[in-house]
């Protein structure tokens, strides 16, 4: 009887501590950051980047955000790499074929992520 009544609260815990973890992780992954409004979206030189800007607009309890995505096109993988917390606009300036600055940042597209309040 004690055996069930261990394995019934050890269940439990495992399950809080799965919600818990997948809470934790969408707050933390830039995967999850919003993308509303697609405002600027740009080729590198050579064509092997795509980036793509979204601006995210806030509501009462949120200001405005800027998520930025990055397509490999010899690959064809995406991913966010840039994330700025009160932000409006993004100006972009492509430093070479795979480093750009986004708003004064210098973004290495092949590996770097940015997230404002990390910085």
């Amino acid at each position: 009887m004690k055996c069930k009544k261990w394995i019934a609260i050890l269940s439990i815990v495992i399950v809080i501590l799965c919600i818990g973890f997948i809470i934790w992780k969408s707050n933390h992954d830039l995967f999850f950051r919003p993308h509303e409004e697609l405002v600027y979206s740009c080729n590198s030189c050579s064509n092997r980047y795509l980036i793509e800007i979204y601006k995210n607009s806030g509501n009462a309890t949120v200001a405005n955000s800027i998520t930025g995505d990055v397509t490999d096109n010899k690959t064809g993988k995406k991913r966010t790499f840039y994330f700025s917390y009160r932000e409006e606009e993004a100006i972009i300036e492509w430093i070479d074929d795979s480093h750009c600055k986004i708003n004064g940042v210098a973004i290495n597209l092949a590996k770097d992520i940015y997230e404002s309040w990390n910085h």
